[in-house]
Order: C-alpha cells, then structure tokens, then sequence
C-alpha cells in the first residue's frame, strides 16, 4: 500500500488524507539517526537527521545497495515549484 507524507499532500493534493508526518517523525529522531519510512509522492526511502539537525531524505541509487541524500527543504522548494507549474498548465 502506497504511503503518502503530510508535505507532500499540502503541495499536491490537500484534500489527501496523509499517512505520516515527516516533522513529527524529525521531532523524535536523536541527530546522527535515520528513520526508514516510504513516501510514494516525494520517492524517498529514508528520514535522516544530522548532528546539525538539518533533515536528509534518502532516495534509492541505482545500485539497490546506494541511497543518495538530498536536504529536505530543498526537495520541498522543487516540489512546490513543479506544482505551481502544473498547476499553471491547467
């Protein structure tokens, strides 16, 4: 069953009932710790956070055994970009 965080829907469909909320999750996550959850609408397999408590979302490499880290606030900028141009579209 697909999985759907609380950021995403606000970006894409609020009216979606969400699964889990990334932030909450974060609030409870000790730095230098990473939580494996699924969110089918941003792709990411993994919530880090670091010793700086900047927040890490890990997507799968090519290679199954690779996980490349991209900082949250930066996925959520693009997302809400490509929504606004979709959104433009219409």
């Amino acid at each position: 069953m697909a999985e759907y965080s609380k950021q995403w829907c606000e970006i894409w469909d609020p009216e979606m009932p969400y699964d889990f909320d990334i932030d909450k999750i974060v609030k409870d996550l000790y730095s230098d710790r990473y939580y494996p959850i699924t969110c089918e609408g941003f792709g990411f397999i993994n919530i880090h956070k670091d010793r700086y408590d900047t927040i890490w979302l890990g997507f799968s490499g090519p290679n199954p055994d690779t996980t490349y880290w991209r900082r949250m606030a930066t996925v959520l900028i693009e997302e809400k970009k490509k929504a606004n141009e979709n959104n433009n579209l219409q």
